[in-house]
């Protein structure tokens, strides 16, 4: 009967780091969401401006979600231009995984960082 018990636990024990792995949580990716004016309030889900939602609602169905596995990161220039090279600084010292921005009014007065960046509009 010991050795019943101790090859179960034996075996218990073996399986154990296999079953540890397959429950791992998933990755938790980190976004960056600037705009120049727009404020940290309305880019959301259910904010009044008009991209916002949009983006959230797609990024809900490719399987991001704020706040499971999607860390958002919110930042604004407050319509001052001023303060659009600190932001900058700021926005990329975090190292998010991916940084979403209005290009159209956004810019950087410091060399570009090592990564990829797209452009659409």
């Amino acid at each position: 009967m010991k050795r019943r018990a101790f090859i179960t636990l034996l075996g218990g024990a073996a399986a154990w780091p296999l079953a540890a792995r397959g429950e791992q949580a998933a990755k938790t990716h980190r976004i960056a969401i600037v705009h120049p004016s727009v404020s940290i309030s309305e880019m959301n889900e259910t904010g009044d401006h008009p991209y916002y939602p949009a983006l959230f609602k797609e990024l809900r169905r490719l399987g991001y979600v704020e706040g499971k596995n999607l860390i958002v990161a919110r930042y604004s220039g407050e319509g001052r231009e001023d303060r659009y090279p600190e932001l900058c600084r700021d926005v990329v010292g975090t190292k998010p995984d991916v940084i979403v921005t209005s290009a159209s009014l956004w810019h950087c007065d410091q060399p570009r960082t090592a990564g990829r960046q797209h452009h659409w509009g």
